[in-house]
């Protein structure tokens, strides 16, 4: 028994999380290309819809995207991990993936006027979009 929480406490140390954070990380999965866009659930206190922000990506490159969400934004990644249903996806989502405020329609319009006639950008596109508004 010792050897086995050994091996994931050092598990949870070389891949740099916690266990105990992800109990008080706040950021779940609210969409995957493996599922219907239209069961997607909208976090409470949400003014932006997932399919709001899932139909900004573009659709030839939506074959592994995911949203995530936290109390207050949206977090689009490109990949997840190796191990699917770790805390370790909803981690790097926040690190590194493209934020966007879930519960102001401020950001996700900003979006929208820069695409201008276009419906939807490519992931490096949409980051520099935001890059733009800072």
């Amino acid at each position: 028994m010792k050897q086995k929480m050994l091996f994931l406490l050092i598990f949870f140390i070389l891949y740099g999380c916690s266990p105990i954070k992800s109990v008080f990380d706040g950021t779940s999965l609210v969409w995957s290309t493996k599922q219907d866009i239209e069961t997607a659930v909208t976090p409470q206190n949400f003014v932006v819809r997932v399919k709001e922000v899932q139909s900004l990506i573009d659709p030839f490159q939506k074959l592994s995207w995911y949203i995530y969400s936290d109390s207050n934004n949206y977090f689009i990644a490109e990949t997840q991990a190796l191990i699917p249903g770790l805390h370790i996806n909803s981690e790097m989502a926040r690190e590194h993936g493209i934020k966007i405020d879930g519960t102001s329609r401020e950001t996700y319009l900003f979006i929208k006027k820069s695409l201008g006639s276009k419906k939807y950008c490519s992931f490096n596109k949409l980051r520099d979009i935001l890059k733009s508004k800072t």
